[in-house]
């Protein structure tokens, strides 16, 4: 009978590892935590920087608006009044001439005050009466509009920047101030200026409204752009650690294959050697203790032996098999070799493997290794007898193979790590087993999971493509 070694306890010493020095660990980059920190601030920077220009072009492009709307008014009424002489003639309180021009524009809504210049820059028209006849120096808006253009401008009241200012008050300090060049119709030349100081609103509602909204857009932006890169910067660097554990897995898995061929022929010539010596004695021992002596000699001889195969097997750098197998007979053939020891321990097998399922992918004898393995920790795990089921399922396009055994369980802070090579919580293990188990299925294609609960048992989800 053919005895196998795969199986490793759930439970039992400390887990051993092979020692890796972390000199790379410690000089490893935390790309998460340095993209959290630098990719938010340079979001962050970003979206006020973009907001702040996006709301100063839109209070420009509402004001721009708001002065040509107003330009074009006053330009309407000046048509149907001639405004040649109401801004060259010198002011007189008797002269009611210019009222007909500027009361019409006094009463426009939003209107707090109007000043009227003459091409000399003196104000020949107010609704502040006390500043008509006045000129006041370094005033750029005033020229740039003789000069023939609109000029608008949005500020505070109690800045004071300009002196005609002084005596502007009103309850609200956000002002718009428009400088509207008037032109004569028939010689096209700047007659005067219309200065218009008006508390829009309206308008300031809007800007401010339409300030709130691209401050608001861009930073919505800025978070889904911060949270769309986090989520892909993570999922990158999950990816990077699982390469990187992959790397390592496969570092080790050279390491044991250039262990187990330096080895293997070495060792298995003397062990076949003690093996035949003793089945020889075997056949001619009269005495029962000594008997019992050779075949335990026998019998370590094959668990060595095995060891060495496991090894082999593990380190064997094989691709997708391209054999079939059906679970029913792989089962029973793994659960064979588990029937005299079941029975010592009292461990009843429960196996509802059907005869009907359709075929899987993979190669019967390294499969039967997998059972092999799963089968031998479970009975580990219940060295005083228990239960264990066996169960597969056709879903979809694969199969279901679970093995629930009423074992001991496994502790959560154990579960990790469990399927990488040279882990093992067993005195004299090798740490193969579950990890064969897992290459194995995965070069076919399938996938192995384990869950488990302290003193609640282990169960062990197979699942492995249809063949073909």
């Amino acid at each position: 009978m053919m005895t196998t070694i795969l199986g490793r306890s759930w439970l039992g010493a400390e887990r051993t590892k092979a020692s890796v020095p972390n000199r790379v660990a410690q000089k490893r980059f935390h790309l998460i935590r340095s993209f959290s920190f630098l990719g938010f601030i340079c979001i962050l920077l970003m979206s006020v920087m973009t907001s702040q220009i996006l709301a100063r072009f839109l209070e420009r492009q509402l004001l721009l608006h708001d002065a040509a709307v107003m330009q074009q008014f006053v330009e309407r009424i000046a048509q149907h009044h001639d405004p040649r002489g109401y801004f060259a003639q010198s002011y007189s309180r008797a002269g009611e001439s210019l009222n007909d021009f500027f009361e019409d524009i006094a009463h426009m809504p939003d209107v707090a005050r109007i000043n009227a210049y003459s091409p000399a820059g003196m104000i020949v028209w107010s609704s502040d009466k006390a500043i008509i006849g006045r000129q006041f120096d370094e005033n750029d808006e005033l020229e740039e509009a003789l000069r023939g253009e609109l000029v608008y401008e949005k500020g505070e009241i109690d800045e004071h920047r300009k002196s005609e200012h002084v005596p502007f008050q009103q309850d609200d300090n956000l002002f718009v101030e428009n400088y509207i060049p008037i032109t004569d119709l028939d010689t096209h030349q700047i007659v005067g200026v219309v200065e218009i100081y008006r508390i829009p609103v309206a308008l300031a509602k809007a800007i401010k409204e339409g300030t709130n909204i691209t401050y608001l857009s861009v930073f919505a932006g800025g978070v889904f752009l911060y949270l769309a890169l986090f989520w892909i910067v993570r999922r990158a660097h999950r990816l990077i650690d699982s390469q990187q554990e992959t790397l390592l897995r496969q570092t080790r898995l050279a390491t044991i294959g250039e262990m187990a061929s330096s080895v293997a022929h070495s060792i298995r010539n003397p062990i076949a050697s003690i093996r035949s010596s003793a089945e020889l004695a075997l056949e001619d021992c009269k005495v029962p203790a000594a008997g019992e002596c050779l075949e335990d000699i026998i019998g370590e001889v094959d668990r060595f032996n095995g060891w060495i195969r496991e090894l082999l097997t593990f380190a064997a750098d094989g691709g997708e098999a391209d054999g079939s197998a059906l679970l029913s007979e792989v089962v029973e053939e793994g659960l064979h070799d588990f029937q005299h020891r079941a029975q010592r321990q009292g461990v009843s097998i429960d196996s509802q493997v059907s005869g009907g399922l359709p075929p899987v992918r993979g190669e019967p004898g390294l499969l039967v290794q997998v059972v092999n393995s799963l089968v031998a920790n479970a009975l580990d795990a219940m060295p005083e007898g228990g239960h264990l089921r066996i169960e597969a399922s056709h879903v979809g396009e694969r199969v279901r193979l679970t093995l629930a055994d009423s074992g001991f369980g496994i502790p959560a802070d154990r579960l990790e790590g469990l399927f990488d090579p040279l882990v093992t919580h067993k005195p004299g293990g090798l740490g193969i087993g579950l990890a064969l188990a897992r290459q194995i299925v995965q070069r076919n294609g399938g996938q192995i999971d384990l869950s488990s609960q302290l003193g609640q048992g282990t169960t062990v989800v197979v699942e492995l493509p249809l063949a073909g």
